[in-house]
């Protein structure tokens, strides 16, 4: 039996055009809402403008945009709910990874899958043609992927670093191989690693390393359009860095003292330095204020998120598309320079997600943001005594238990009774309709009660 019995609860923000937030519906997001998911999930990515999830039992779900088959539903029709890839052969996915607009998966036997779009021949299979379906690609057995735009890598259980797709500006790290310039499409041998590898990245015009030695290797061109192909320099007193993850064209990395470093573009702010200048060399990322220490980090194509030990999350960057989570609906480009703690009162966030332009923050249920009565509608007679039980209830509709304690139930033209945080009880003299309202502090419920 599945172990996959509860739904799996967020906040979610950012663009939205085509659903890919799970909210149902397809507008911009500015502000945290709640989003009920399938159950199970433990891993949430994004290209542009689509969502691919993974689930503790191996299933793979898609939504959001269709345009280039990413879905790998078969059509190209955007799809506002989650539903499950049929995976070939009966295969079940360990790992995904969402480039802009493909997916790439490896399976609990190692094999890699893929599809979307394959203009630069990012999904592996020899060929420029997209595939609305998904496809085995014939490599090596391998235990992580990654995707960027154009841009597909995996490693091996050796720790060998396969990558294909867009090589434009020798991001493949296949110097001396590969001309630069000629994209890849099949997976092959990374020429310019040769030290075993732990973690790997993607951006648009470059790629991430990280060694099981904990160096930093980057490939491709910087910010200023230089040629990378170097280790990059960090000073010891940072920590060793074990975790990489790759914007558009900036790079974050958070290392075993807690310690964010970027560097890169920071046009927007990508860099949280407080200014819009860019940096060629690792700065650090200061969070002022913040609770404990940073454990996990997230980059979309032009914003951060920081999550910390003490259930805090922070973003900064672009926020023209609600990405930052800061509220307002702003049409021209905003910019947040420094990291904002974003507003997600009385919730325990437990993990990071999301795609290029949103954000997805996992919870735990609650906290409570109203009372429910039951039953919500009730028909009896004049002076007859009616029972609701009264309960908290948290933004995704779980039963948090009775209501709280001080609860008070009004009821216009008639009388409550008996008021408990479990129940009260309800009467009124005459024929009509009466509203039944409880509070206790914040929270409130309704219900109706109809006499005849």
């Amino acid at each position: 039996m599945s172990k996959e019995k509860q739904a799996t609860y967020a906040y979610v923000w950012g663009y939205n055009n085509t659903g890919e937030l799970g909210v149902n519906h397809a507008a911009r997001v500015y502000s945290p809402r709640p989003a009920r998911l399938p159950a199970g999930i433990v891993d949430l990515q994004g290209g542009a403008n689509f969502s691919v999830a993974l689930t503790e039992s191996g299933r793979v779900l898609t939504w959001g945009s269709n345009e280039h088959g990413q879905l790998g539903d078969g059509s190209r029709r955007p799809r506002r709910t989650p539903q499950q890839v049929r995976l070939p052969d009966g295969h079940r996915a360990a790992a995904i990874a969402a480039g802009t607009d493909h997916v790439v998966v490896v399976t609990t036997r190692g094999h890699l899958i893929t599809w979307g779009r394959n203009h630069r021949g990012q999904l592996g299979t020899g060929d420029r043609d997209d595939r609305l379906s998904p496809k085995v690609v014939r490599a090596e057995t391998v235990r992580k992927v990654a995707a960027g735009d154009g841009i597909s890598a995996a490693i091996t259980p050796g720790g060998r670093l396969l990558t294909w797709g867009r090589n434009g500006q020798g991001q493949l790290a296949q110097k001396g191989s590969v001309p630069v310039g000629r994209d890849v499409l099949k997976p092959i041998h990374a020429r310019q690693v040769s030290e075993p590898v732990s973690a790997v990245d993607a951006g648009l015009r470059h790629l991430v390393v990280l060694t099981s030695d904990g160096d930093v290797l980057m490939f491709g061109v910087d910010v200023a359009g230089l040629p990378l192909g170097k280790k990059m320099a960090l000073p010891a007193r940072w920590g060793q860095v074990r975790t990489i993850v790759a914007g558009e064209d900036h790079t974050l990395a958070l290392t075993r003292r807690g310690v964010i470093l970027g560097w890169g573009a920071n046009d927007l702010g990508q860099l949280a330095t407080g200014d819009s200048a860019h940096q060629l060399s690792p700065v650090v990322v200061k969070l002022s204020g913040v609770r404990g220490q940073v454990t996990q980090i997230r980059a979309g194509h032009r914003h951060g998120l920081a999550l910390t030990d003490k259930h805090e999350v922070y973003a900064w960057g672009d926020g023209s598309f609600g990405a930052i989570g800061t509220g307002g609906q702003k049409p021209e480009a905003t910019s947040v320079l420094t990291p904002q703690r974003v507003s997600l009162p009385g919730v325990v966030a437990t993990g990071l997600g999301g795609g290029g332009y949103g954000s997805v923050v996992f919870v735990r249920r609650g906290p409570g943001v109203r009372l429910e009565l039951d039953p919500p509608t009730a028909t009896s007679r004049p002076g007859r005594s009616v029972r609701y039980t009264i309960r908290t209830v948290d933004a995704f509709g779980t039963d948090l238990g009775p209501a709280p304690a001080g609860v008070a139930v009004v009821v216009r033209g008639g009388t409550a009774s008996h008021t408990s945080p479990r129940a009260t009880t309800v009467t009124a003299p005459e024929v009509g309709t009466y509203s039944v309202v409880a509070r206790a502090g914040h929270l409130i419920g309704r219900a109706t009660l109809s006499l005849s």
